[in-house]
């Protein structure tokens, strides 16, 4: 509730209160959809999350392109990455932090690997793996929503009204390698049933100014969850950090 009234002033406790109420069945819902994973058939989550317009990134596949994938915690997204990975002409990579217990990040990692086309990197390696997989076509995932530790703040941008550091990995990253960036927005449309809607940030990330790419995903990713609040990761503390902390 603290994330709710901070990210939304101008609405009532009761407005607050419906959409935290919306949010508790979706992420009980989420949890079974994890868990259902295990035993899904390709045809039911292709079914159950539809890609709406692919043919965004189906031009950089054609030319033997990789491309960033950069999403949130909005919708279900173990079960986007699954649906990805049952497109064999490129494999998904997802940058995870893993686990604090070793036995649910192995069944996560193996809930996530169903389909055999997705592997993990590591947050701390994710330049380093992505070097070392530049001559296959691949997608990674990023999700921007991940919180960043005292450490790694280097950047601060409005969201949701309240100052927020943000990574900058996936700006970096798009540049290094010269890698178009998608962002993946995921909504859910009914109960276990979601579309995703791919808008290409860029795909010239060199000409791009210095946090260009960072301020688009993350203005993208607000705008996704002002439209639909309830479905967005609201129990995670996002807003921990103070920038005031940091001056």
């Amino acid at each position: 509730m603290t994330n709710l009234r901070n990210s939304f002033p101008q609405l009532t406790t009761k407005e607050l209160k419906k959409i935290a109420w919306k949010y508790y069945l979706n992420i009980a819902d989420l949890i079974v959809e994890v868990i259902k994973i295990n035993g899904i058939t390709e045809k039911q989550i292709r079914e159950r999350l539809v890609i709406k317009n692919f043919e965004v990134a189906e031009k950089y596949l054609n030319e033997g392109r990789s491309f960033i994938a950069c999403t949130g915690h909005i919708g279900s997204w173990e079960w986007l990455g699954v649906r990805l990975s049952l497109d064999r002409r490129f494999t998904t990579f997802a940058v995870v932090k893993p686990l604090t217990d070793p036995f649910f990040d192995k069944w996560i990692v193996s809930m996530r690997m169903k389909f055999q086309q997705t592997g993990k990197i590591d947050y701390r390696n994710v330049l380093k793996e992505m070097i070392r997989h530049k001559n296959s076509v691949n997608m990674t995932m990023i999700a921007g929503d991940q919180t960043p530790t005292d450490t790694e703040i280097n950047y601060w941008t409005p969201f949701l009204n309240q100052e927020t550091p943000v990574f900058l990995g996936t700006e970096k990253i798009s540049k290094i390698m010269d890698l178009p960036v998608i962002f993946f927005d995921n909504q859910r449309v009914k109960r276990g049933f979601y579309e995703v809607e791919l808008k290409l940030i860029t795909d010239k990330p060199k000409e791009t100014a210095e946090y260009e790419i960072t301020e688009a995903h993350v203005r993208l990713l607000e705008s996704t969850i002002n439209n639909h609040p309830d479905n967005w990761l609201w129990s995670h503390r996002r807003w921990k950090h103070k920038r005031s902390d940091h001056n």
